[in-house]
């Protein structure tokens, strides 16, 4: 079904697919592109490879892994107070918190005081604290795997740092970039449930 609806070279979509308002939609089969970000996703068509859901006290979201020939992408969204809220970052992997310059005791205070006048400094950019909560991870349509989370936000708020602890793993920290709705298209697999 993917080969017929789209071009071998660039996976472009159908010109008859159909366009979501929303990559709140994505399912996974479906096709985003994303514009105005990085010039390397500019001509990229990803094809969600699989849409994982979210849960802790501070709320839920989603997040897509969108595959190109070339390029693999995560897009996340939550809604805040009727707004959209979307980021991007590369798949790639996780680093621990030495490499950013942090320490477990960061983490630790942070969470015990629980402050959003509270930031750390990494690369010379400052991230403020957030939120920290047990978070659950259903990946696809399985069971949930439980963890705990840190949520900071850059202080031009165009950066989010995340860290994460999985009982029995280090700490690990991944860096995403918030991006305008407007600027993921999503085009609806044809033929599937919502297309």
């Amino acid at each position: 079904m993917i080969g017929s609806l789209f071009g071998r070279k660039k996976r472009r979509p159908a010109a008859d697919a159909a366009v979501s308002d929303s990559i709140e939609d994505a399912a996974a089969g479906d096709v985003f592109t994303v514009t105005g970000h990085a010039v390397e996703y500019e001509d990229a068509y990803f094809i969600v490879e699989k849409v994982n859901r979210y849960r802790s006290a501070a709320g839920s979201w989603r997040e897509a892994l969108g595959v190109d020939s070339e390029s693999r992408l995560w897009v996340s969204w939550a809604e805040d107070a009727g707004v959209l809220y979307v980021t991007v970052s590369p798949d790639v992997r996780p680093v621990g918190l030495s490499t950013i310059g942090l320490t477990d005791q960061d983490m630790i205070r942070l969470d015990d005081e629980q402050s959003i006048d509270n930031y750390v400094i990494v690369d010379g950019t400052s991230y403020y604290y957030r939120f920290s909560a047990e978070a659950t991870l259903f990946e696809g349509n399985g069971s949930g795997q439980e963890f705990y989370m840190w949520d900071l936000v850059s202080e031009d708020d165009t950066r989010v740092l995340t860290i994460d602890k999985w009982e029995g793993l280090p700490f690990h920290a991944r860096f995403s970039d918030v991006i305008s709705p407007d600027n993921v298209t999503l085009y609806k697999q044809l033929g599937g449930p919502d297309g």
